[in-house]
């Protein structure tokens, strides 16, 4: 009976053992999980960061071109409006210089004068 008694008690303490194993065990893991989400949250955190300061830059780089090709729209435009009449100024400067000064007829001379 002593020798019953004694298995008996060597297969609890074997699962006494085995059950602290495994709570050792789930509390290790419990942690090594815990740090590897604080560690991996941290990662994308910083990784996050990095990924929104590119994203400023670009946007600022953005802003920047928009701006720069705004003000050569902008110049383009009042070059385009102001090209019209000053070929017409042009044209018609050479059409009285044609007209009034080369005639052969008229005195070129008498319009200086």
């Amino acid at each position: 009976a002593k020798d019953g008694e004694g298995d008996v008690s060597e297969s609890s303490e074997v699962i006494s053992a085995a059950k602290k194993l495994a709570e050792t065990t789930v509390g290790i893991s419990t942690k090594v999980s815990t740090n590897a989400a604080k560690e991996f949250a941290e990662a994308a955190m910083h990784m996050n960061n990095g990924i929104s300061h590119e994203l400023q830059g670009l946007s600022d780089r953005t802003h920047s071109f928009y701006r720069k090709d705004m003000f050569r729209k902008v110049f383009c435009s009042l070059l385009m409006v102001w090209e019209l009449p000053c070929v017409l100024a042009i044209v018609v400067a050479a059409h009285l210089i044609v007209t009034y000064c080369l005639e052969e007829d008229d005195d070129w001379f008498a319009y200086l004068r």
